[in-house]
């Protein structure tokens, strides 16, 4: 218990970035620099990864994207920028390809976060420089046609994201059921993509898991400004991330690392890795950090127990990042050990101020019975006894899970 303890102690190395508060996304252009999006303008900034400061350059590519959508004053409204992905020395920009959250009346219409585009990074280091390559228009109808005439074969409408996307649907819903794009990662060739949903939650798991949808033609749809299209998608995966969105994915050489957080603005976000497996769950990783909204997220190759991974947090003026050590996966029973013929001790591990169902069972087969459910304390661990044992039984399975009642 007492190595344990060392290997959980917090290792946050945090930098503050000035010139805007309100970054959305980030992709690596190697150790030490990286390029910012941010969901209120159309400028993009390469920043130092790891030293205070302001961007080493910008550009406003408003002007390549046509943007017809315009404010009171002329002005063109924003792409939303939420998610990046890099494929060699091309990284890719998504728009929220959401309706208006905070505007009035609700949920209009807002066509110009319906982008999706290219920049290639020209140099490197400090002189790296991003050039236009193309965009997209029509993903968001894509994807809507692609659910309501079948396209994943599980029925018409199954994911209702026609319904969801509908005017006068904000992204964000107490519901979880409008419509919001957040993440955005590809394979190492590009071969694949996937798109993660911040909201809908899926309506066949009582909108409880995220949808996360591949996207098969990512390179096709920037080849043109704008590309013809359409967008083409592979098989839906359903991910339980404890009721939760994604909010940003990595991919890397061995799988996929999500950030994910709620449909609302409600600030509570967790990190969990995935296979990339569509039968495989998702697993929560104990992380510790300390930025208040992690809405980007950069990892440098594969990922494993004490990887470093980079959140990217907005702010108010201006944005922090922080390098932070990839936990173990939770919730997780680490040992255990019996005090007394009826009366067994196991020490958990799981995320601060959540709770989580003991359940118990005769054989690794059997059917699980709750037990009781427990809150884990700030220091990520929880001893707990059991003293109901029955006599006479030779062997009893325990288990850890989210709330299951």
């Amino acid at each position: 218990m007492l190595f344990l303890l060392g290997a959980l102690a917090p290792w946050v190395r945090s930098a503050t970035h000035d010139g805007t508060g309100e970054s959305s996304t980030a992709s690596a252009v190697d150790a030490d620099f990286m390029f910012v999006g941010e969901d209120e303008t159309q400028v993009l900034r390469l920043y130092f990864r790891r030293v205070d400061g302001g961007p080493l350059w910008q550009v406003d590519f408003s002007g390549q994207l046509g943007l017809t959508d315009l404010d009171e004053f002329g002005t063109p409204r924003e792409v939303d920028i939420e998610a990046s992905a890099r494929v060699g020395n091309r990284i890719y920009w998504m728009g929220s390809h959401g309706n208006c959250g905070g505007c009035t009346p609700l949920g209009e219409l807002r066509p110009n976060r319906n982008r999706l585009f290219a920049t290639d990074i020209v140099g490197t280091g400090a002189g790296a420089r991003l050039q236009y390559v193309g965009r997209y228009d029509g993903l968001r109808r894509d994807l809507i046609a692609w659910d309501n005439t079948n396209g994943h074969r599980l029925g018409a409408r199954f994911f209702r994201l026609q319904a969801s996307a509908a005017a006068g649907v904000p992204p964000e819903t107490v519901a979880r059921d409008g419509f919001n794009l957040e993440g955005l990662g590809a394979t190492p060739d590009g071969s694949l993509a996937y798109i993660g949903f911040r909201s809908p939650l899926t309506p066949n798991s009582g909108r409880s898991n995220a949808l996360i949808v591949p996207l098969l033609n990512l390179a096709e749809l920037v080849r043109a400004n704008p590309s013809p299209g359409p967008a083409r998608f592979g098989a839906p995966i359903q991910l339980a991330l404890d009721g939760l969105g994604v909010r940003s994915l990595d991919v890397n050489s061995n799988g996929v690392v999500i950030i994910a957080g709620t449909t609302t603005n409600t600030p509570r976000f967790a990190v969990y890795s995935w296979s990339g497996r569509t039968n495989d769950a998702a697993r929560e990783r104990l992380v510790n950090f300390t930025v208040p909204r992690p809405e980007g997220l950069i990892t440098d190759g594969g990922y494993a127990e004490g990887t470093p991974v980079q959140l990217i947090s907005e702010g108010a003026t201006d944005f922090r990042s922080e390098f932070v050590l990839l936990g173990p996966a939770i919730p997780k029973i680490t040992h255990g050990e019996m005090l007394s013929p009826d009366r067994i001790q196991l020490f958990l591990l799981g995320r601060a101020g959540s709770r989580y169902d003991i359940e118990t069972a005769d054989s690794a087969t059997g059917t699980w019975r709750f037990v009781q459910q427990v809150l884990i304390p700030a220091t990520n661990q929880l001893t707990w006894t059991n003293s109901n044992i029955p006599p006479n039984v030779p062997r009893r399975f325990y288990r850890m899970r989210y709330p299951s009642r």
